[in-house]
């Protein structure tokens, strides 16, 4: 038997997800991420939402893009929500050393 366990469900605290800054729009209501996960994320266990969005030198989408304020919607009023753009070297960097902590990293 196949058992699938939502990010959301096991989600608690302040919470942190990577989206594509390659994207012309990272946020898809349509997606899973839209349309499961991020309306499922409980106010009661969740504190806050951090969108790491991965950009390289050449993509133009950032923490600004419509698609953002679409999440914004989509999230629970009291769930805090952030965004950080954050270099796509840096967590390639990160990736290649396990050494270094994930809090350096992001």
């Amino acid at each position: 038997m196949f058992s699938n366990v939502l990010f959301a469900a096991t989600s608690c605290g302040n919470v942190s997800a990577m989206l594509n800054g390659s994207l012309e729009s990272p946020f898809s209501s349509t997606s899973v991420f839209g349309s499961i996960e991020v309306k499922s994320l409980d106010p009661n266990k969740v504190g806050g939402l951090t969108v790491l969005l991965v950009t390289k030198e050449t993509d133009t989408t950032t923490c600004t893009s419509s698609s953002f304020q679409s999440l914004r919607s989509a999230l629970d009023p009291k769930i805090a929500y952030n965004c950080r753009e954050v270099p796509y070297n840096q967590v390639e960097n990160c990736i290649s050393d396990p050494e270094i902590p994930c809090s350096d990293c992001l």
